[in-house]
């Protein structure tokens, strides 16, 4: 079977936008994620992105989950960032995953056995950037 007959064979890879409509932020990731996604293809790693507007009624759980956090951003149904899309690492998490697809015989990362999944890059908490709010507690709250 040819290089590229194997390809079509295995299932792309997925990316997922979360999003919601007139949102800045979801716009700007959208067009981040498509300029991966044509440099991916020209690496021969494609992947499709799917787009969920957690405002329509069949993404009830996504808005309950996300309405204070669009854009959010999955790697294989799995929470890759928010807010904010990092061509570079989205490119590398992308490339890592189509590689450990290929070494599972097609399989992707989350359809393998979890103990042999090597971590991506993303896996990393995530911290909060420089220009982002973070929470303080109350000041009469009790220290926890």
């Amino acid at each position: 079977m040819s290089a590229a007959a194997v390809r079509s064979a295995r299932r792309l890879l997925q990316v997922s936008l979360f999003k919601t409509k007139d949102c800045g932020l979801c716009e700007e990731a959208k067009h981040v994620i498509q300029t991966v996604q044509k440099r991916a293809a020209k690496e021969n790693v494609p992947f499709e992105l799917k787009e969920v507007d957690i405002h329509d009624p069949e993404s009830k759980g996504a808005y309950l989950k996300y309405m204070f956090d669009v854009p959010v951003v999955h790697l294989q149904d799995t929470l890759w960032g928010m807010h904010r899309v990092d061509a570079g690492k989205l490119l590398n998490d992308v490339t890592a995953a189509a590689a450990l697809a290929a070494q599972n015989n097609g399989r992707t990362p989350l359809d393998a056995d979890p103990s042999n999944v090597v971590p991506l890059e993303s896996d990393a908490p995530i911290a909060a950037t420089p220009d982002a709010p973070t929470a303080a507690a109350p000041k009469d709250a009790p220290a926890a």
